[in-house]
């Protein structure tokens, strides 16, 4: 073989493998795009189900405190299983149950609730953002910084409502669990890098 020939093949050789590292690039970029998707859904599906989860737990404590545990377990009593199949799933409507039970139980006045349902839109907002900034950095729901940054709202949340509720309503609120039905008791955050 002559040099030209040579020089020939080693230039095809290396267009070669620059088309074959552009597509090895471009399909490992591909499938990382459409893994990225697919966390993201299941990251929002898992929260929905902790947040679920977390209103479900609450309303069992609610019940037990209502209902003595022996009239569960004796016939014509209401099983806990039956219970858990009554509890609503949707959020919003937990939240607003919870809302009307405890402005009842508070004996809030109308503007106390309007500004309650102020904060709560406001905290529904932050805790929007903090999720959308979560995503963006490519954190999942239980990172302990997106953990503690809802915490943070959480917080803000709860010093809002010391501001409109009485100390007295407040103390109720939190023996009754209220904050926990409205989401914004704050959470343990497990140890880790909150970087």
């Amino acid at each position: 073989m002559n040099k030209n020939a040579i020089k020939h093949i080693q230039s095809l050789l290396i267009i070669v493998l620059a088309a074959l590292s552009l597509y090895l690039y471009s399909d490992r970029r591909t499938v990382v795009e459409s893994l990225t998707r697919k966390i993201a859904a299941i990251e929002a599906a898992n929260e929905k189900e902790r947040e679920d989860c977390e209103t479900r737990i609450a309303l069992l404590k609610a019940e037990k405190e209502r209902e003595p545990a022996q009239k569960m377990l004796k016939p014509g009593g209401t099983p806990i299983l039956d219970l858990v199949k009554k509890l609503p799933t949707d959020p919003k409507k937990v939240r607003s149950g919870a809302l009307g039970e405890m402005s009842q139980t508070l004996k809030m006045d109308e503007k106390q609730e309007m500004q309650v349902r102020a904060v709560l839109a406001d905290f529904d907002k932050a805790k929007v953002q903090v999720f959308e900034k979560s995503k963006t950095e490519k954190r999942f729901i239980f990172d302990p910084l997106t953990m503690k940054r809802i915490n943070e709202v959480r917080r803000e949340a709860m010093v809002k409502l010391a501001g409109i509720l009485t100390e007295d309503q407040l103390k109720v609120m939190k023996e009754k669990n209220f904050d926990l039905k409205l989401g914004i008791r704050e959470m343990a955050v497990p140890e880790g890098s909150a970087r």
